[in-house]
């Protein structure tokens, strides 16, 4: 995994502060967000910190009108207590059962010892909470609804910690960096990154990653509920390993566009996903088998005419289950080798245009439109899957700059277009399988006031 975000600025001392909301069709509130950034060049040249704080809160836009009423203990409460046996659960409707809240902060440090080598450092730490899954029932409640027939929210609670090391060196015609990653509970890696200057304006490049996943076991019961006994294979979760090739070309044309184009290739051993096990149909992480991932990646950006600047990307990936584990041949829903991994469009592609007015003085306007064409993809290995099919969304806003101030009104999804994330499995949970949904149309505010200085 590399972790890629600004690294500090070793000659000017800057703080930057922003703030913002905004207001999601359907939601039960408005949005908020805050976000600070320090940077502090404590040797000139040589070394310096960047510090990030983040706070982000987004209301729910899921509806769910059939929740269980629920004691100090999780349990339903009964419409009638004097019956306990016999009585249906008392029940309540909620909107917006989907809102979170996540805060986040990052320790950015670059040691430059001499002007050939460089050591970045990155330390990077998250906490969220949500009411929900962003998830529908439209076997139950329809396509074109935001409602959950569930009759309790899936709450969540995540706990990111993400370490990493880079070393860089640069040597005139070549550069050579080493990075080493570990992401708390869930993942190492390392890597190496090389380029080479094929002219001022040409660069190729290759890079070379593995990384893992920590293995465990799975708490499933030794016998089912008819007496039995649950292959004791189904426990076990081993490590999966990923390795990852990339070789690419960089450069510029006339001064004035910059392009990219990269071809990768992942093989993955051991691949954990989510697999129903046993007959008693428990969600579980499993190994379903060996598969690979192999595409190439796009990029092209640069002035067009006048002020009118475009961003383009675009990319390719083909998947498979290449062999299929005896968890996976034996799930309740068993998978099988030969299909597309799960969660992976074969094409997605993006385009952006920006133009530039100077009104004067210090005033800047910069409209911009943005679209994003997510392809159809697979979320499960099983047979009887069906895909989640494809869909576009339109960003539009308006930058505004006015010397050390900038002012954003945007539009996320302005044709509130219903795209799906995964597919409801039926097999498992019958009419009342999940679908996971996009956010709705968002419109918002954000203020950002940045200081620089010596």
């Amino acid at each position: 995994m590399r972790f890629i975000q600004h690294s500090p600025d070793l000659k000017d001392f800057d703080v930057q502060v922003s703030a913002g909301g905004s207001s999601t069709q359907h939601a039960s509130g408005l949005n908020d967000a805050f976000d600070l950034v320090l940077n502090l060049p404590i040797a000139q040249d040589v070394f310096g910190l960047r510090l990030n704080a983040d706070y982000s809160h987004d209301a729910g836009y899921i509806a769910q009108n059939n929740l269980y009423v629920l004691d100090s203990a999780g349990v339903p409460v009964p419409k009638d207590p004097t019956h306990l046996v016999i009585s249906p659960a008392l029940m309540t409707s909620r909107r917006g059962t989907n809102d979170n809240t996540y805060k986040s902060g990052r320790i950015a440090a670059l040691w430059k010892p001499t002007d050939n080598v460089r050591v970045d450092l990155n330390v990077y730490h998250q906490e969220g909470d949500a009411g929900n899954t962003q998830t529908i029932t439209p076997l139950l409640t329809g396509w074109d609804s935001l409602d959950s027939a569930h009759y309790i929210p899936e709450a969540l609670t995540d706990r990111v910690d993400l370490q990493s090391l880079e070393i860089g060196l640069d040597l005139g015609f070549a550069t050579f960096t080493s990075t080493t990653s570990h992401f708390k509970h869930e993942n190492v890696s390392t890597g190496d990154y090389t380029t080479y200057k094929i002219s001022d304006d040409t660069m190729v490049y290759a890079t070379y990653a593995q990384g893992f996943r920590r293995g465990g076991i799975n708490a499933l019961p030794g016998s089912t509920l008819a007496g039995g006994k649950v292959d004791s294979r189904f426990k076990v979760l081993k490590p999966d390993y990923a390795y990852n090739s990339e070789v690419g070309l960089k450069g510029s044309i006339a001064k004035q566009f910059q392009y990219s184009v990269g071809v990768y290739s992942i093989n993955w051993k051991d691949i954990q996903s989510g697999l129903y096990l046993t007959p008693l149909s428990i969600i579980s992480t499993a190994n379903i088998g060996d598969g690979y991932s192999r595409g190439v990646e796009l990029e092209f950006s640069g002035k067009l005419i006048d002020q009118l600047y475009t961003q383009v990307g675009y990319s390719y990936d083909s998947t498979k289950l290449t062999t299929a584990s005896f968890q996976a041949l034996n799930a309740t829903v068993p998978s099988a080798a030969g299909g597309q991994l799960p969660d992976a469009p074969t094409q997605t592609l993006s385009v952006s245009l920006d133009y530039k007015i100077p009104l004067g003085g210090e005033w800047v306007l910069d409209p911009t439109i943005a679209v994003y064409y997510r392809g159809a993809m697979v979320t499960t290995t099983t047979p009887n899957r069906f895909p989640v099919g494809g869909f576009t969304t339109t960003n539009v806003s308006m930058n505004i700059d006015y010397g050390h101030w900038h002012g954003l009104v945007y539009i996320n999804n302005a044709t509130n277009k219903l795209g799906f994330n995964s597919a409801p499995n039926t097999d498992t949970w019958g009419q009342g399988a999940a679908v996971l949904v996009n956010q709705p149309r968002t419109a918002g505010v954000m203020v950002t006031y940045k200081l620089s200085g010596k």
